[in-house]
């Protein structure tokens, strides 16, 4: 423990119009997202510490939707796009085969997505996104991608505002999200349909 000095601090591009919206440690280092850029500052006492500019024109505005998984970072971009970043300076843009689906997204709530790194104890890995449709003023979409197939599922009716994970029994997790009225629910509260058909749907080689 040492006595904080009007020395520490750490100037991370100031004054470039945009701000910092996330600090999240992974990897050994901590990353800070602004608005256009990604940064990791590493190190271990105040006289090594190195701050890294990894990734340039792109960001987040988002602070809440960067989750970690598997040691990568998932968060949604500037523009809007989900994506999927290594730590170092490769970012992956996941949300190529939903763009139909983000073009109807409310852009101006997009800070106001909420993400969460979801293990259900089977290994089954996925990362959860909570966003609002257009016309909507609270997150009314949920989408869901599945790590293991690369896949996408999208829920409607879900107003998740806030998102966590805890345990519901030995190596068995479930997901919690607040919605706007104060309430509290779980997902998946059952493995049932509740009696309902499932639409499911698939794309062919060729069409």
């Amino acid at each position: 423990i040492r006595t904080w000095t009007s020395t520490d601090n750490i100037d991370v591009e100031t004054n470039d119009g945009s701000i910092i919206r996330d600090l999240e440690p992974g990897l050994d280092a901590l990353y800070i997202w602004k608005d256009k850029s990604i940064w990791r500052l590493s190190g271990t006492d105040r006289d090594n510490f190195v701050l890294e500019r990894m990734v340039d024109g792109i960001g987040t505005l988002s602070r809440k939707s960067v989750a970690i998984l598997n040691n990568n970072f998932l968060f949604v971009t500037d523009q809007g796009d989900i994506a999927l970043y290594d730590g170092g300076l490769t970012v992956q843009i996941l949300s190529a085969k939903i763009e139909g689906t983000l073009a109807v997204m409310n852009m101006d709530r997009f800070d106001d997505a909420v993400g969460l790194a979801f293990d259900d104890g089977t290994g089954d890995e996925d990362y959860y996104l909570a966003l609002s449709a257009s016309g909507s003023n609270t997150n009314n979409r949920l989408l869901v991608f599945d790590t293991r197939w690369k896949a996408w599922t999208k829920f409607t009716g879900l107003a998740a505002n806030a998102m966590t994970s805890y345990e519901i029994g030995t190596s068995q997790r479930a997901i919690a999200f607040a919605d706007y009225l104060g309430q509290a629910n779980r997902y998946p509260n059952t493995d049932a349909d509740d009696g309902a058909a499932i639409d499911a749907y698939y794309q062919s080689g060729h069409l």
